[in-house]
């Protein structure tokens, strides 16, 4: 049971974070109609909360090693939800941009639960649970397409009502804060033993087990941890070789989902909300296919599958003039499945 509340924990923290980045599939088309600085800068709004991300991932990491996990969860949930609700309010395009770039740095510290599950669980457990949270991302995904096709292009629909709907699962995630423990190994790494060892035994009661006669073992850190030691001798290559792939895997994912809506868009100037959340759907089958595989292919050559078809299917979707709605919702599924099981395994 306690795992079980950590993964759903990090699930939320998850989630929020595919909704924060899935809703850049629509906001610039939408802020276009009341915004005509928008036009031809619609890629500044995406910048922008990449870049945030990429600034907090330096953030929130020494932040929580500083104030503790759970601290660092509240923090950024909180943020989250501040600037979200902000950016519904941005009485004009630039400021709307400059706020989203303070999403995209909220949106670093809100996997923290994700680190604390992996360190509650063995080595067995931990490859299921690393497969099963994607289910949580991709019902993030599911719900922005589905309150976008519901709210956007109803008479009393708008943007700002969107990005306020948007919010509504952060307020959840930031609630779970109440029932997070913080992490015994940050505890004892910062010399709170006893803290850390009452954690362990609220843990143990929760599973039905006891403690009882045993103690933690003496720890002093050897040294400062630090970003070189990760790319240093023997973790060069591997580490090298997982950022490469991490990042042309993340590059495929968004470029699938944010071209969607253009894919689908209408002579009208609007879009088919319907074939974009159909489409979007491909994510759950991609995170089911790819926890199938690995157990009949080795891992790395599931990767080399799942990002093979994503190829195929992408070069597909380049012939979308020439085939028919419902094939290229089809084949818009299946690149969203393909892209989905691929980061599964990168992940």
């Amino acid at each position: 049971p306690f795992q079980w509340s950590l993964f759903a924990i990090a699930g939320l923290g998850y989630m929020a974070d595919a909704i924060e980045t899935g809703v850049i599939s629509f906001l610039g088309a939408e802020c276009a109609k009341d915004w005509p600085a928008v036009r031809g800068n619609e890629n500044l709004l995406s910048t922008s909360v990449f870049v945030g991300e990429l600034v907090g991932a330096f953030v929130w990491g020494p932040l929580s090693d500083k104030i503790g996990r759970k601290r660092a969860f509240l923090y950024s949930n909180l943020c989250l939800i501040t600037f979200g609700m902000l950016s519904a309010g941005a009485p004009d395009f630039y400021t709307f941009i400059v706020i989203r770039f303070f999403v995209g740095i909220s949106i670093g510290g809100i996997v923290v639960p994700y680190d604390m599950l992996m360190e509650s669980c063995n080595e067995r457990h931990a490859l299921n649970f690393t497969a099963a949270i994607q289910f949580w991302w991709t019902f993030g995904t599911l719900y922005v397409n589905a309150i976008a096709t519901v709210i956007l292009p109803a008479d009393w629909g708008h943007w700002r009502v969107f990005l306020i709907f948007s919010c509504l699962p952060l307020v959840l995630a930031a609630l779970s804060y109440f029932a997070l423990s913080e992490s015994p190994m940050w505890l004892q790494d910062v010399g709170r033993d006893e803290e850390a060892m009452q954690v362990l035994q609220r843990a143990a009661a929760r599973n039905g087990r006891s403690l009882d006669g045993i103690a933690l073992t003496q720890y002093a850190r050897e040294s400062e941890p630090s970003l070189r030691e990760v790319f240093s001798g023997q973790h060069r290559r591997t580490s090298m070789s997982l950022s490469v792939v991490w990042m042309l895997g993340l590059f495929g994912y968004y470029g699938a989902a944010l071209v969607t809506p253009e894919i689908f868009s209408t002579e009208e100037g609007g879009v088919n909300f319907g074939e974009v959340l159909f489409s979007r759907c491909g994510e759950i089958v991609g995170v089911v296919f790819w926890m199938v595989l690995t157990w009949r292919v080795k891992l790395m050559h599931s990767l080399a599958i799942c990002y093979g078809a994503a190829v195929v299917f992408s070069l597909a979707l380049v012939a979308k003039d020439s085939v028919s709605h419902t094939s290229l919702a089809m084949l818009n599924f299946m690149l969203a499945a393909a892209v989905m099981a691929a980061n599964c395994g990168t992940w």
